[in-house]
Formats: C-alpha cells, sequence, structure tokens
C-alpha cells in the first residue's frame, strides 16, 4: 500500500529495530508482571526536572546493564497504557558507555516520539527498540521513567556507528508518558453504502473481515465511512497513524495488515497510493474508512513485487484513523 516510507534523524535511529538491534522476543506485547525492575544501573543514574520537562542527566561512565532497568520517576494519574497501544512520549537518550547525549525530543508541548507497544521477534517487521518499548509498558500516562537497557535491548554487537554507540553498550533513557492512542476506530457507526462488502469485525481486537459482492467492481475509487469519529482532520500533508487491512476484490484474500503484523502503521498521506490517500485526507481520527480502489488509483501495471496483487486488481480497504500530525 505504501510508496516508500523513510526515517531519518537521529531519533529514528535511536527508535528504529529493523537492521540495528540483535535482540529479539516473543512477546506480542507487555506484561505487567514481568516488566524492568530497578537495579543497581538505575540506581547509579541522577535526574531533574520534572514532567515534559528536558531532565538533567548524570552518571558516572561507563554504566551497564545485563538486564534492562526500570525505575519509576513520577507515577501519572491518566489511564494505564495497555497491550498495543501506541504511546507518545517525550524522552532523552544517552549512550551509558561515553556518557554522550544521543538524541531528545523538543520538549515544546507539542512535538513527541511514538511508540510502537510491541516487542518485535522479526526485526524486518520494524518497530521501537525493545529497551524503548520496555520503558513504556504498562504505565499511567504522566508517568517519567528511567531506564537503562541492557546491550541487547538496545543496538546489541553491533552497536550504532551512524550514532557513535560502541558495541555491547547501554542505553540509558528518560521518558515522559504523554498520551497513548486508541487500538482500533472509537467513533460512531454509520449505514455502509449499497454495493460495498460486508465488513465484520472481530468483537476483541477490531480486525475487519469482508466478504465480497459477487458484482464487478466498480471502476471508479469509492469511499465509505464505516464509524465516524470526532477527531482533528486529516489533512493533506498530514502524518498518520492507522489500523487497516487490504484485500483484493476479485478472490478476497488479505494481501497487507497490521493487524496481522501486530502493530499499527505511521506514514505520510502522500506516500501511499493514490486511492488510500483520497480515502485519509478529510476524514476524522477515530473514524473507521471503507475504500474500493481501482487498478489505476491503485498499483496498475507496477502491483508490488511478491504480492499477488495483479495489474486488473482492485483493492477495498477497511482503514482505522488512530491518530493524525497535520
Amino acid at each position: 500500500m505504501r510508496k516508500s516510507v523513510a526515517l531519518t534523524g537521529s531519533l529514528a535511529l535511536i527508535i528504529a529495530l529493523a537492521g540495528c538491534s540483535a535482540a529479539s522476543s516473543t512477546s506480542s506485547g507487555a506484561d505487567c508482571a514481568n516488566v524492568a525492575q530497578p537495579g543497581d544501573a538505575t540506581s547509579a543514574v541522577t535526574v531533574s526536572g520534572g514532567f515534559n520537562v528536558k531532565p538533567t542527566v548524570t552518571f558516572a561512565t561507563p554504566l551497564r546493564a545485563d538486564q534492562t532497568q526500570r525505575v519509576i520517576l513520577e507515577t501519572g494519574t491518566g489511564a494505564t497504557v495497555e497491550n498495543g497501544q501506541d504511546v507518545s512520549i517525550n524522552f532523552s537518550a544517552y549512550d551509558g558507555t561515553t556518557g554522550t547525549s544521543l538524541a531528545d525530543t523538543p520538549y515544546d508541548g507539542q512535538t513527541y516520539l511514538t511508540v510502537a507497544n510491541k516487542l518485535s521477534a522479526d526485526p524486518a517487521a520494524g518497530g521501537a527498540l525493545p529497551g524503548i518499548v520496555k520503558a513504556v509498558q504498562c504505565l499511567p500516562i504522566g508517568s517519567r521513567v528511567l531506564v537503562v537497557t541492557s546491550p541487547a535491548d538496545a543496538f546489541g554487537e553491533a552497536g550504532n556507528s551512524k550514532l557513535g554507540v560502541g558495541p555491547n553498550s547501554s542505553l540509558v533513557i528518560v521518558a515522559d508518558i504523554v498520551s497513548a492512542l486508541p487500538t482500533r476506530a472509537t467513533g460512531v457507526d454509520q449505514p455502509a453504502p449499497d454495493g460495498f462488502p460486508s465488513v465484520v469485525l472481530d468483537p476483541a481486537t477490531g480486525q475487519p473481515g469482508v466478504t465480497m459482492p459477487s458484482s464487478a467492481p466498480p471502476t471508479e475509487t469509492k469511499i465509505a465511512v464505516l464509524k465516524k469519529g470526532d477527531g482533528e482532520v486529516v489533512g493533506d500533508n498530514a502524518d498518520v497513524t492507522l489500523q487497516y487491512s487490504g484485500f483484493i476484490w476479485q478472490t478476497g484474500e488479505v494481501f497487507d495488515s497490521s493487524w496481522t503484523r501486530g502493530a499499527t502503521a505511521s506514514f505520510n498521506v502522500n506516500g501511499v497510493i493514490q486511492g488510500f490517500h483520497d480515502a485519509l485526507v478529510g476524514q476524522t481520527v477515530g473514524s473507521q474508512i471503507a475504500v474500493i480502489i481501482p487498478p489505476d488509483q491503485g498499483y496498475g501495471a507496477n502491483p508490488p513485487s511478491g504480492s499477488s496483487i495483479t495489474a486488473d486488481s482492485t483493492l477495498f480497504f477497511v482503514i482505522d484513523i488512530l491518530g493524525t500530525k497535520n
């Protein structure tokens, strides 16, 4: 569904898992009975400053933890972050070996980093560094935490040459849990138009299943609002966070799904096929959108390599809009 997505800058290098970390986990989310605990490494770090204010962090180097450690510096009063919820944070990160500052969010009250709250066993699936994920798990919104990661939960034996992080280094991270995104559309149900596939949602997860009509697909893009949210409107150059599943009209096959991957998707609306872009712009956060996309508004004569999509495939997407930055 995407054309191309590129992560740039030190924040992306800190947060990105794919191609960087040697760590893996079979956990699909936070196990609140087994979160990281305080230890000697976190006790060796001094943090001053309050929630949503850039901290002053001091520690003697080198500092290393064999297992990731976490201590709660401030306990928030908001709802507790649930398994799979993407979390918006302010954070500051340091190299435990050298003490070098690696990255900070601006602490400007507007710009945050969104963390996919999921540990992935497959680095190719992307996601956040395990150490970042372990920082945000199972905490009330409004909390500030200090984490000293194990090397395996950071950049492992390879280190990260772009950031200047050497092999087997721990990271020291201070994170403020600012907000959490829902995991599914929360808007008011709307009647589906005639001619659209029938959509049924898993009651537990919200993952859609569809039954395709026996009729021929339309030759123009068709968009329907299945749930109407009351959040911010998606702009024509917005970054969005979504859950979505894509189906091939002619076969009913699921060819792409964030639910199947177990993590939400975030990207700019101008980095996707035209029909998908048109389905998003002007819609509101909290909405669930259905869109029928003919070949000339999808991939046309250039279907993705290795995909079951062909040049004449009509696509059908069910999209939950969870967040936007305009």
